[in-house]
């Protein structure tokens, strides 16, 4: 199942692979990464918080084929939640994407219906996008 590299003292896994290369061990009708396996059967159980990643540089360690829990150490997940915006100046909202709705950057669309409010930035770039596709497919006059 696994095969020792003496060049660089890894355990590659030799078992089947997921679509991003990490090997897959199949139990009770559930997959489970080979490396997580690994680790805590050699080391200390995990909860699912944490997150295993390789700490060898590439030329010391395969990667992601690699089993040997002395390659790893595990961050807690909930480190890697970004803190939350911050908030907008009192009177001031935010768009859907986080832009402060200050009034020089927005726009006011006056379509069917009531007059809407729209971020400028947010329009610009769908302009932008909208632009290059009708340019790709050649109906810009």
């Amino acid at each position: 199942m696994i095969k020792i590299r003496p060049d660089t003292d890894c355990w590659e896994f030799q078992g089947s692979v997921d679509k991003n290369g990490f090997g897959r061990i199949f139990a009770d009708n559930m997959e489970y990464k080979a490396h997580r396996v690994f680790y805590e059967e050699w080391v200390e159980k995990l909860t699912e918080f944490h997150y295993l990643h390789h700490r060898l540089p590439p030329e010391k360690c395969i990667g992601k084929k690699c089993c040997n829990p002395s390659h790893m150490l595990w961050d807690n997940v909930r480190t890697f939640i970004p803190p939350p915006a911050p908030l907008p100046p009192e009177g001031l909202r935010l768009c859907s994407k986080g832009h402060l709705m200050a009034p020089d950057n927005i726009v006011v669309e006056h379509r069917k219906g009531p007059p809407k409010v729209r971020c400028r930035r947010c329009r610009q770039a769908s302009w932008r996008k909208n632009s290059a596709r009708r340019a790709a497919e050649g109906k810009h006059t």
